[in-house]
């Protein structure tokens, strides 16, 4: 198994793009941060508080390695989704209020795998990035429809910035989670 560093050393638009060439990874050790409300998907880029011991955990066993990476799980109903989001910390701050807060940047999908045992309080798990297979005609009609309706709401709710972010997705795997 490589690291992380490893896994990533040839990938040449990582940090202009944040595209993942899944060729270029193998099974990968990340820290688990657990989203209790909402999902990062890949391309996004998001600022997170800190509010959990696990939280605060991840992100201080992230932010001890180079990479900065960590696997964001939704955790639902006390359980763990099975796919998460391989994600980069850009940068770790406080917010109004003093609340620990970081941005990161989600990389690509990843099924997540069992617990190992990791350094400090953080829980790490292996997981294998997920490579999208190529988009049929369909999902991406399907995908064009979504992302007109999608466009339509939060541009009537008042979110442009939001509105702005779909419509610079073009890749169905990216609409459909």
């Amino acid at each position: 198994m490589r690291s992380p560093a490893a896994a990533f050393a040839q990938v040449q638009t990582f940090d202009r793009k944040g595209i993942i060439p899944m060729s270029d990874l193998d099974t990968l050790t990340l820290p688990l941060l657990p989203l209790t409300t909402g999902v990062v998907l890949p391309g996004m880029v998001v600022t997170l508080t800190l509010e959990s011991p696990e939280a605060r955990a991840a992100v201080d066993a992230a932010a001890s390695d180079d990479d900065r990476l960590l696997v964001l799980v939704p955790r639902l109903d006390g359980r763990y989704a099975r796919v998460g989001t391989i994600a980069k910390i850009e940068d770790l701050g406080r917010i109004r209020g003093g609340t620990e807060a970081l941005v990161i940047r989600g990389l690509g999908r990843a099924s997540i795998g069992v617990g190992v045992a990791g350094t400090g309080e953080a829980t790490w798990v292996q997981l294998e990035p997920v490579a999208d297979g190529p988009a049929s005609e369909r999902a991406e009609t399907l995908a064009r429809e979504y992302r007109a309706t999608i466009e339509s709401i939060v541009e009537a709710r008042g979110v442009p910035a939001v509105a702005e972010f779909l419509r610079g997705l073009s890749d169905p795997g990216q609409i459909a989670d």
